[in-house]
């Protein structure tokens, strides 16, 4: 039996709202996914590349942020922090640390998201203009770009420098 015109027009802008409604849905879940991720949908993360390459180097770091990370690293007795001298970060040690096999982070402890990278032994400390210093290469992901090896003021810019802190790792 034939639907009257007017049923199947109801049919049609029923099947259009359900899609419309049906789109918002998706386009409001996807926000809410994101919210807070200072990467969107990239998945390279400081800390996530902080946390597998001391996994790889069998030391545990919690499963957790930047920030996190930070405290964690203050408070663990397996970290111990490499003393600024005149309130400067101590970029020889943390080198020579890391070349000599040490494990060796530098964190940074934002307001909302901070970061971490891992202090590279293998490449010699090179002059910055931004810092000022001989800086050491490090090992990280910003703002969800690929882990790049690069000098320290790529990853930090000079302004954070009193708020950064190195940590080597000390449990034998």
């Amino acid at each position: 039996m034939a639907q009257p015109i007017f049923m199947s027009s109801f049919k049609y802008f029923d099947a259009i709202i359900f899609n419309m409604r049906l789109s918002l849905f998706i386009t409001i879940l996807s926000i809410l996914l994101c919210a807070g991720c200072a990467t969107g949908n990239k998945t390279n993360k400081c800390n996530l590349h902080a946390i597998n390459e001391m996994s790889a180097r069998r030391i545990y770091l919690p499963d957790a942020t930047a920030n996190e990370l930070d405290a964690y690293l203050k408070s663990s007795k397996d970290w111990k922090l490499i003393p600024k001298k005149n309130n400067k970060l101590d970029h020889g040690s943390a080198y020579k640390s890391a070349k000599a096999g040490g494990s060796v982070l530098a964190s940074y402890p934002g307001k909302s998201n901070g970061h971490i990278v891992v202090v590279y032994g293998k490449k010699k400390p090179q002059w910055s203009d931004s810092w000022k210093a001989d800086l050491p290469y490090v090992s990280g992901s910003r703002q969800g770009e690929e882990v790049k090896i690069k000098l320290l003021s790529y990853q930090f810019s000079k302004d954070k420098e009193p708020h950064i802190n190195y940590f080597i790792y000390i449990k034998k």
